[in-house]
């Protein structure tokens, strides 16, 4: 889904330097070594997604929810987290179509903490959506997919239909899963005591 957004926000405002950032993230990711690879594959599938969940959606969007109610709460959440996958030394046109991918991504994350109740579930699609962009990287030259691994104007809808049936499935799965079972976000109890003053 938020490929798809990306695509759209990429052909309204084509971004003028693609092959800039493109090559800015290609070195950030220093996988041209197999020690390198597995370096950045650590990081980017198996610390980010557990830090940045235990972040955004364990404290950020457990406290907005519970002052904006669910959509406000996610939706800001997914704004901040967002924020936090902009680089402001791009142009204005790749910084909206990071800031579009990453909201997307975050309302879909945030989703799935909601409908399933755990930070478990969106640590799992966290690290296998990053799993994912890092297997695009590697594997460019051996699946190239033009707009996504390798440079295009945008993502042939063979490559797109696939990913928006299984974001289809699992949203619908999501709604019907927090419809049948809401499950409440546990929110500390207000204690008698201060602990400290007694």
């Amino acid at each position: 889904v938020s490929a798809g957004f990306q695509q759209i926000a990429r052909a309204l405002a084509p971004p003028p330097d693609a092959a800039i950032v493109a090559e800015r993230v290609a070195r950030r990711l220093q996988t041209d070594t197999p020690i390198g690879a597995l370096e950045t594959a650590l990081v980017v599938v198996g610390l980010a997604p557990v830090v940045e969940e235990w972040l955004f959606r364990g404290v950020v969007q457990q406290g907005l929810v519970a002052h904006l109610g669910r959509i406000g709460g996610v939706s800001a959440t997914a704004g901040l987290f967002a924020m936090t996958h902009m680089n402001p030394s791009d142009s204005f046109e790749s910084t909206l179509v990071s800031f579009i991918g990453a909201f997307f991504t975050g309302c879909v994350l945030g989703a799935v903490r909601l409908a399933t109740g755990s930070l478990l579930a969106a640590i799992l699609l966290h690290a296998g959506v990053n799993g994912l962009l890092l297997a695009g990287v590697l594997l460019a030259d051996v699946v190239p997919i033009a707009g996504w691994n390798t440079p295009a104007a945008h993502v042939s809808g063979w490559a797109l239909a696939p990913s928006a049936v299984c974001v289809g499935v699992g949203l619908v799965w999501a709604a019907r899963a927090a419809r049948a079972e809401p499950r409440a976000l546990p929110l500390p109890e207000p204690e008698d005591e201060d602990p400290f003053f007694g």
